[in-house]
C-alpha cells in the first residue's frame, strides 16, 4: 500500500510454501486490472525455486540482489514464452525499469521475498529497502510471538482447568503449611473434599489449631499432631509419610482421607514448610469393607461347601464300601443259595425220616433212640447253618410283621448267655417304637452279636443293651434316608478287635475263631440290610466292642396273638403236593399219611394243574394243595395257584420254599395262598400248618 501511493515505485510480495520449494505470489502494489491485462488470466504466479536463479539466491542466501524488470518477470512467469514476459513488462510500461529483490525473515529463517521495480532506482534506496525488510521481519516475528503467547496462555488455562478437574475427579486436595507462620494454605480442590468453600470457611489460610478444630475428627487430633511433630523433627531431607485418618465433613458426616506429607528444610536443616496432598478415600474404604465382608462371607461359604464336599466324599467312600460289600455278599449269596437250596431239599428228607424213625421206636430201643436223637440234633445244627447261608443268599428276604423289640432282645439274651458268667444290663425304655421285621431273623442277629461278646469275655463281664427312638437327618448315616428309627446298642467289656480285622468282620467266611464258620456277622449284616436298616461296629483292643443297629420305626400297635391250636395235629382229606424232588415227595407222603391224610404228588406245575382239574371235575376235589414256589425248568407255585383258582375259586393253597426270593412268602394271602411252610420240614410244623389252613377254612365256611 505504501509503495502504491509513491511515485513510480511498484512491488510484489512472495511467501515461501511449507516445503520451501516455491514462492507464491501474495500481493502487489500494481493495480489488479493492469496486472490482469499484463498476464494470462487465471494463471497463478508461482516461482519454482529450482529453476529461478535470482529469487533462489535471495531466499537461500538471505541477500539483496539488484537486477532488471525483465529478469524478474521472466522468473515470475517461467514456463511461458519470452514474448509473454516481454509483453507483460511492456504492457506495464516497465520493461526497461530497474528492479531489486530483497528477502525478509522470521528470526533467522527466510519466509519470503519482496520484488521492487522503478524506472531508475536511486543508490540510497537499497539501504532503505533493507531497513524496510528488516522492519517487516520484526513485525512478523512480533505477530508470531503474540500468537504463540496467546496459544501458550490458552494452553495454560486449559491445563489448569484440566488439572482442577483431575483433582476433583480424584478427590485430591493439595495444601501447604508454613511452620514459622503456623499457617496452612489451601485451594478450592482442598475445600471440595470437605464439602465446603473458602467463602464459607473464611479464606484460603488458617492456623493449625483452626484446621484441627474444623476438619479433624476428635479421635484423630492427637495422632495427626504426633505425625506433624515427626515431620518437623526429622533430619531426613527426603522425608515422606503416608497416613490415613478420619475427618469431619462440613455437613457433620465422618469420612476418611489419605494424606501424603513432604517437607522443606532451610540451610540450617530446620523444617520450615510441610506440604502434601489429601485424597478422600471414604468411598474406597467403604467399598473395601464391603469387599472384605463379601470375602469373609465367600470364605465361610467356601469353608461350608468344602466341609460338605468332605462329608460327601466320606459318604461316597462309605457308599462304595457298602456297595462292594453288598456285591460281594450278592455274589457269594448266589453260590450259597444254590448250594443251600439243593442241600435243604436233601435235608428235608433226612429230617423227616429221622423224625419218623424216632417217633416209631419202641420204648426198649434206648440205644437206637439216643442215636436218632443225636442225629436229629445234627440235623438241627445243619438246618441252622443252611438258614444262615440262605439269609444273605438270594432267598433270604424277611417275612415282616409288626414287632416290639424289647421282648425279643430279652428272650434272645437269656438263651444266648444261659450258663455263662456274662451278665446283661438292659436299658430298653417302655416307649421304644415298634418296627416291621422278621422275628426269627432279628433274633438270629441279636444272638450272633451276643455270642461274639460272650466269647470275647472268657473271664466274664457285662453286656449293656440300650435302646432309643431317634430321628435321623439326611446323610447322617450312610444309606439311610432321613426319618424315624429305633436304635439298639450292644456294648461289651471284651478284648476288642484289631483295626486291620475290624474292616473285614462283615465279610462272609471271615473269622478269627478256630471253631467259627465266618457267617455270623455276614448273616447279621445281610438281615439288617434287608430290613432297610444299618449295622456298624466300633472297637479298640482292650476297650471292648460297641455294635449299633438302626431299624426303621413303624409305630404301629402289636396285633393280638392268635390262640394256639390243640396238641392233636391229626387230620383227614386229600392233599395235592407239588415238588420236583423225589426224596421230599416220599418223606412228605410218609408224614401226611401218618397224620391221617391221603396224598397225591406232582413233579411240576402242568402235572399239578391236570391232577387238580381231573379231581375237581370228578367231584372229588383236593382239600388243599401244597405247592413248591420254585420248580427247576417248569411252572412254579405262584403261577400254578392262579391256574387252580380258575378251576376252583375256593382252592386252599399253601406255598412251600427252601428260601424266599419272592414277596409271596412275605404276604401269601395277596397271591392267593392261605398259608406257608419253609423247608426243611419238621413233622409238627407241616402238620400244624395244614391243620391251621383246613381248620380256618372250615370255621369261615
Amino acid at each position: 500500500d505504501e509503495f502504491g501511493t509513491s511515485e513510480k515505485f511498484e512491488c510484489c510480495i512472495h511467501l515461501l510454501t511449507e516445503d520451501n520449494d516455491y514462492l507464491e505470489f501474495t500481493g502487489s502494489s500494481i493495480a489488479s486490472d493492469r496486472l490482469a491485462d499484463a498476464v494470462v488470466k487465471d494463471r497463478p504466479i508461482i516461482i519454482d525455486l529450482k529453476r529461478a536463479g535470482t529469487f533462489r539466491k535471495v531466499v537461500m542466501n538471505k541477500e539483496c540482489i539488484r537486477t532488471t524488470t525483465a529478469d524478474i518477470m521472466d522468473e515470475m512467469f517461467h514456463g511461458g514464452s519470452r514474448n509473454l514476459t516481454s509483453s507483460a513488462a511492456g504492457k506495464l510500461g516497465c520493461e526497461k525499469w530497474d528492479a531489486v529483490v530483497l528477502p525478509f525473515c522470521r528470526t533467522d529463517s527466510p519466509i519470503g521475498a519482496i520484488s521492487i521495480i522503478h524506472p531508475e532506482l536511486p543508490a540510497e534506496f537499497i539501504s532503505l529497502a533493507k531497513v524496510f525488510c528488516r522492519q517487516i521481519s520484526i513485525a512478523h516475528r512480533l505477530v508470531h510471538e503474540a500468537a504463540q503467547a496467546r496459544l501458550v496462555e490458552e494452553a495454560l488455562r486449559s491445563s489448569k482447568a484440566q488439572f482442577s478437574n483431575a483433582l476433583q475427579i480424584a478427590r485430591l486436595g493439595p495444601w501447604e503449611y508454613d511452620v514459622l507462620k503456623d499457617q496452612f494454605t489451601f485451594n478450592d480442590e482442598f475445600y471440595n473434599i470437605f464439602r465446603t468453600t473458602a467463602e464459607q470457611v473464611g479464606g484460603y489460610t488458617m492456623s493449625s489449631a483452626d484446621y484441627a478444630r474444623t476438619f479433624l475428627h476428635p479421635d484423630e487430633i492427637q495422632m495427626v499432631g504426633e505425625e506433624i511433630g515427626k515431620a518437623l523433627a526429622t533430619t531426613d531431607p527426603h522425608y515422606s509419610r503416608l497416613l490415613e485418618h478420619k475427618i469431619l465433613y462440613a455437613d457433620g458426616a465422618i469420612g476418611t482421607i489419605s494424606v501424603r506429607i513432604f517437607i522443606v528444610k532451610d540451610d540450617q536443616g530446620r523444617t520450615v514448610k510441610t506440604y502434601g496432598v489429601n485424597q478422600d478415600i471414604t468411598e474406597r474404604r467403604k467399598a473395601e469393607e464391603e469387599l472384605q465382608q463379601y470375602r469373609h462371607q465367600l470364605e465361610e461359604l467356601v469353608a461350608e461347601r468344602t466341609e460338605e464336599l468332605k462329608k460327601e466324599l466320606i459318604h461316597r467312600k462309605q457308599a462304595e464300601e457298602e456297595l462292594q460289600k453288598a456285591q460281594k455278599l450278592e455274589s457269594l449269596g448266589l453260590l450259597a443259595g444254590g448250594i443251600a437250596h439243593d442241600f435243604n431239599n436233601l435235608l428235608s428228607g433226612l429230617f423227616i425220616f429221622v423224625d419218623m424213625a424216632r417217633r416209631n421206636l419202641g420204648k426198649k430201643d434206648t440205644i437206637v433212640r439216643e442215636c436218632l436223637d443225636e442225629a436229629m440234633g445234627c440235623c438241627s445244627r445243619t438246618r441252622d447253618l443252611t438258614q444262615q447261608l440262605l439269609t444273605f443268599a438270594k432267598g433270604g428276604m424277611p417275612v415282616k410283621k409288626t414287632l416290639a423289640l424289647e421282648p425279643i432282645i430279652q428272650k434272645t439274651a437269656k438263651l444266648s448267655l444261659s450258663g455263662s458268667n456274662v451278665h446283661c444290663n438292659f436299658e430298653l425304655p417302655p416307649t421304644l417304637w415298634t418296627i416291621k421285621g422278621d422275628e426269627g431273623q432279628l433274633s438270629q442277629v441279636f444272638s450272633n452279636i451276643l455270642l461274639n461278646s460272650r466269647q470275647a469275655m472268657s473271664n466274664g463281664g457285662l453286656i449293656t443293651l440300650a435302646g432309643g427312638n431317634v430321628e435321623l437327618r439326611k446323610n447322617e448315616i450312610i444309606d439311610l434316608p432321613e426319618g424315624s428309627y429305633v436304635r439298639i446298642v450292644f456294648s461289651d467289656q471284651g478284648s476288642g478287635i484289631k483295626k486291620d480285622v475290624l474292616s473285614r468282620v462283615f465279610d462272609p467266611f471271615f473269622t478269627t475263631k478256630q471253631t467259627g464258620s465266618g457267617l455270623g456277622l455276614a448273616t447279621s449284616y445281610s438281615i439288617i440290610k434287608k430290613h432297610e436298616g444299618h449295622i456298624s461296629i466300633d472297637s479298640e483292643v482292650g476297650s471292648g466292642t460297641v455294635v449299633t443297629i438302626h431299624l426303621p420305626a413303624s409305630k404301629d400297635a402289636i396285633p393280638e396273638e392268635r390262640t394256639e391250636l390243640p396238641a392233636d395235629l391229626k387230620g383227614y382229606g386229600r392233599i395235592l403236593f407239588m415238588d420236583d424232588d423225589e426224596v421230599i415227595c416220599n418223606s412228605v407222603t410218609m408224614i401226611l399219611e401218618e397224620g391221617g391224610y391221603e396224598i397225591v404228588c406232582a413233579k411240576n406245575g402242568e402235572e399239578a394243574i391236570a391232577l387238580y382239574r381231573e379231581s375237581f371235575q370228578a367231584g372229588n376235589p383236593f382239600s388243599a394243595a401244597i405247592l413248591d414256589l420254585t420248580i427247576v425248568g417248569g411252572m412254579g407255585g405262584e403261577k400254578v395257584i392262579r391256574k387252580l383258582q380258575e378251576i376252583d375259586p375256593q382252592v386252599k393253597g399253601i406255598v412251600s420254599s427252601g428260601y424266599a426270593d419272592s414277596p409271596v412268602l412275605s404276604n401269601p394271602a395277596e397271591y392267593g395262598f392261605m398259608g406257608d411252610i419253609a423247608k426243611p420240614y419238621v413233622v409238627d410244623d407241616l402238620l400244624r400248618t395244614l391243620n391251621t389252613v383246613l381248620r380256618n377254612n372250615a370255621e369261615n365256611g
